[in-house]
């Protein structure tokens, strides 16, 4: 399938090899996962709410271990992506639960000899040994002991925090990511090509809009933006000169309570496909810019070079001065 000509790119919606690429890394990644989750949650010596941070770093690694392997596979249908972020955060549920009995039965009961490939086939043991936990549970909040009702509740936010955060980060690398459908490779992504300070609050942002930006290029100087201003992501393929796409943010930035400075980032427009002429200018608007920076810096550096090397002088001079004088007092 070609590029698309003009206008807002959109994914192929090509699977690439993602039918096996997808399923096979993301089960390697989240098995290994599980059991790592399994065994800081079963001997970590502080149990209670701080579960929860160990809850939302599964959930983060599984999800972005989805992320990754659509990516890797040059996965282009968003759909197919959280599609599979679904079925992998059951899979990532149901893997970690029977890591999480493999290692909590492997280390307060003498008689346990089951095998993790063991339990993660029968299911219905899995539920059995759960139910089995539920009684007494096995950790408690202070003086509270866990279990019952309140676990299984536990157990079910735990659930939901894995599934959601799963199903959300699946597609998260597919958003922000244009594929060259001539080349077969994903496009390199220069975020902040380019970045410039708005003249004043009657500046028509708009003609900053991708689908404007027409050569020669009409804009700012470039700069490190202090204040309101735009900054210009690019894509372009490495391979050819036939695909290269460009999207523009209104950056602004303002004190917080504790005076630190706060960035608030709005996308103008999507990413949207330009000429590649158009990609090649904005680099160039930052490369002369810079090479302007580092011009400066060296001049400075140069200067302070003579300063110091000048006080240097002067105080040999002076030294001297101190020596002579003290040989005709002599």
């Amino acid at each position: 399938m070609p590029n698309q000509g003009d206008g807002e790119y959109r994914l192929s919606g090509n699977l690439g090899l993602s039918m096996i690429g997808v399923p096979v890394v993301a089960a390697a990644i989240i098995s290994v996962l599980a059991v790592i989750y399994a065994y800081i949650t079963v001997y970590s010596p502080i149990a209670g709410w701080i579960s929860i941070l160990f809850v939302a770093a599964f959930a983060f690694g599984v999800g972005a271990s989805l992320s990754f392997a659509a990516h890797l596979s040059k996965c282009r249908n968003m759909s197919y992506a959280k599609m599979m972020g679904a079925i992998a955060a059951v899979f990532a549920i149901y893997t970690s639960w029977v890591a999480f009995e493999y290692v909590l039965l492997s280390r307060y009961s003498t008689d346990f000899d089951s095998s993790l490939v063991d339990i993660f086939m029968h299911p219905q043991v899995v539920w059995e040994i759960a139910q089995a936990i539920a009684v007494d549970g096995w950790y408690g909040i202070g003086s509270m002991q866990i279990a019952g009702m309140v676990l299984w509740v536990f157990w079910a936010l735990e659930a939901a925090i894995v599934f959601t955060v799963t199903w959300l980060l699946a597609p998260s690398s597919l958003e922000s990511s244009v594929f060259c459908e001539n080349c077969g490779e994903w496009a390199d992504e220069y975020e902040g090509c380019t970045r410039f300070e708005l003249s004043d609050d009657t500046d028509d942002i708009s003609r900053y809009h991708p689908q404007n930006l027409t050569l020669p290029l009409d804009i700012p100087p470039f700069a490190m933006l202090e204040k309101s201003g735009i900054r210009i992501d690019t894509w372009s393929c490495a391979k050819c000169s036939d695909l290269a796409a460009a999207q523009t943010h209104v950056v602004q930035y303002s004190i917080d309570k504790d005076g630190d400075l706060t960035e608030v980032d709005e996308p103008l427009s999507p990413i949207w496909l330009v000429p590649f002429g158009v990609v090649e200018a904005l680099h160039a608007h930052r490369d002369v810019a810079f090479a302007a920076m580092e011009a400066e810096d060296e001049a400075a550096q140069l200067a302070q070079k003579m300063a110091n090397r000048g006080l240097e002088n002067e105080d040999v001079l002076l030294d001297d001065a101190v020596d002579d004088f003290g040989d005709d007092d002599d």
